[in-house]
């Protein structure tokens, strides 16, 4: 529902938007309306002149930096002329971001379309190729080395939990329960991270992170949304999510190689990055448990019990078939 700034009144958090898009971008906006958020941002629809505009605001405290370090890709891509992103909107004294509340906040144009996972792969790795040919290697962007980074971060924040807490109970029981997964997965991840570390480590590319379900298409524009997590990663960072069917993997390598990028994926960073993504969603599980509002921890308890029997089963079945490196 469209809410109008012109009839509200006290200190409603669509007043102080109103009031900071004015003294930082110089926009008099008509409306706000609550926009689809993902997992981090919280988002608003802004009607104003030249617009409408995305409007973002991140107040997970772990994750705020991240999403600056994303601002930064996002930007070096549009400079470099890539028009499938959507577009920043500076600060008057031009800004990528601006601190609000408890949070940061970025303005976007507001892209069209559908938020959908239903496109043929090779429009995303068409545009991911020009992605991996921009020159980005002096952004201060996390760098991809083949630690098992995500497994030490989880098993540090899995220490640390409280048996007498409900969220801490219910982490420290399913992870209980899945002990023997966890093991399995953990043991593999270690061997693949050494066999990647010995490996020439080939071309270190700036990386989405979750490019294919971050796609807004519409009937004549295809975008790439949410940089948060780029890093300078092998391509497999991005592609490994689909390389459980041999089918796609050869689909993606004819779209690399249309866009300018011939590369032949590896299946020893497949299995790297499927392994780790365990460590990885569960850590931020518990990231998100111990900073989430109230109102927000419902769901990501949910999520959480829900992994073990979600997508990663798919993608580590194919992994599992590969023999040790």
């Amino acid at each position: 529902m469209q809410r109008d700034l012109s009839t509200n009144s006290g200190a409603s958090v669509e007043n102080e938007l109103s009031q900071f898009l004015a003294e930082r971008y110089g926009l008099s906006a008509a409306s706000l309306t609550p926009a689809p958020r993902g997992f981090f941002g919280e988002t608003w629809r802004v009607e104003a002149s030249g617009g409408p505009y995305l409007l973002k605001l991140d107040r997970w405290a772990y994750h705020r930096p991240v999403f600056r370090r994303g601002l930064l890709a996002a930007q070096r891509l549009l400079s470099s002329g890539l028009e499938f992103l959507a577009p920043l909107v500076r600060g008057l004294g031009g800004e990528l971001s601006f601190p609000f509340r408890d949070g940061d906040l970025a303005l976007f144009g507001f892209v069209e379309g559908v938020h959908t996972e239903d496109y043929p792969l090779g429009e995303l790795f068409c545009r991911l190729a020009r992605v991996y040919r921009v020159e980005a290697g002096d952004l201060p962007l996390p760098r991809e080395d083949f630690s098992p980074r995500a497994l030490r971060h989880f098993e540090a924040l899995t220490a640390s939990l409280d048996r007498t807490t409900p969220d801490g109970a219910l982490a420290l029981s399913l992870f209980g329960e899945h002990a023997p997964f966890l093991a399995h997965v953990r043991e593999r991840l270690l061997l693949f991270s050494q066999a990647c570390r010995r490996g020439d480590p080939g071309p270190i590319v700036l990386t989405h992170g979750d490019a294919g379900g971050n796609c807004i298409v519409g009937p004549d524009r295809f975008t790439v949304i949410d940089w948060d997590e780029a890093m300078l990663a092998p391509p497999e960072r991005d592609a490994w999510f689909f390389m459980h069917r041999g089918r796609q993997t050869r689909e993606i390598e004819e779209a690399l190689a249309r866009g300018g990028f011939p590369y032949v994926l590896r299946p020893e960073r497949f299995a790297f990055y499927c392994y780790a993504s365990v460590f990885y969603y569960l850590g931020e599980f518990l990231e998100a448990l111990a900073c989430g509002d109230e109102d927000q921890k419902p769901a990501i308890r949910e999520k959480l019990s829900a992994f073990f029997s979600s997508w990663v089963l798919t993608q580590l079945s194919a992994a599992d078939r590969l023999p040790p490196p």
